[in-house]
């Protein structure tokens, strides 16, 4: 009972993360307190136009149908990443020894959706982040599914999905800010 409550603790905090911004998106308000654009001498308002331009997320337009489309794309591979972890999961011994290809085969397939932009730092930031969340709640997916507790499994596939389609955006969003 004590571990069905931890898995609920995890499912729930992963739906917390995975609905908040990092807090490296959260500009600091009071970084630049005394040292506005204009404020000094030798400064000329809008010297400084460009300083911040990857700070603020809301800045980069992106196309919401494109983004719909790469958010099923997502959506899909994951699924069938799921449906494949599930036959691999019954024999452990296989599984644990092919983690390594596993690891490799994922890099590929991130490579494949988002091209050269996954080794801009923001990128490798988001897909690490990304890649955590997954592991913990596909972790949380299998004691479901040992324990048979339907509710629990249907909570964690949603939240798998809720984290597929916020790392997605945010690599759409990674991606139109490289395209300027």
């Amino acid at each position: 009972m004590g571990k069905l409550f931890s898995a609920l603790g995890i499912a729930f905090a992963a739906i917390a993360l995975a609905v908040s911004p990092p807090a490296s998106a959260q500009p600091d308000r009071h970084e630049h307190k005394d040292s506005h654009p204009g404020e000094h001498k030798d400064e000329h308002p809008g010297e400084h136009k460009d300083e911040h331009r990857d700070e603020h997320p809301g800045d980069v337009k992106v196309d919401e149908k494109h983004l719909q489309q790469i958010i099923d794309e997502a959506v899909k591979r994951d699924e069938a990443y799921r449906r494949d972890r599930e036959k691999q999961r019954r024999d452990d011994a296989a599984w644990r020894s092919k983690r390594e290809e596993r690891a490799a085969q994922h890099r590929k397939a991130e490579r494949a959706a988002w091209g050269e932009y996954v080794n801009r730092p923001e990128a490798r930031v988001e897909l690490a982040l990304h890649v955590y969340r997954l592991s913990r709640l596909h972790r949380i997916l299998d004691i479901a599914q040992q324990k048979a507790d339907q509710a629990m499994i249907k909570e964690a596939q949603a939240v798998l999905d809720l984290e597929t389609q916020r790392s997605a955006r945010a690599m759409e969003i990674i991606r139109a800010r490289g395209a300027k």
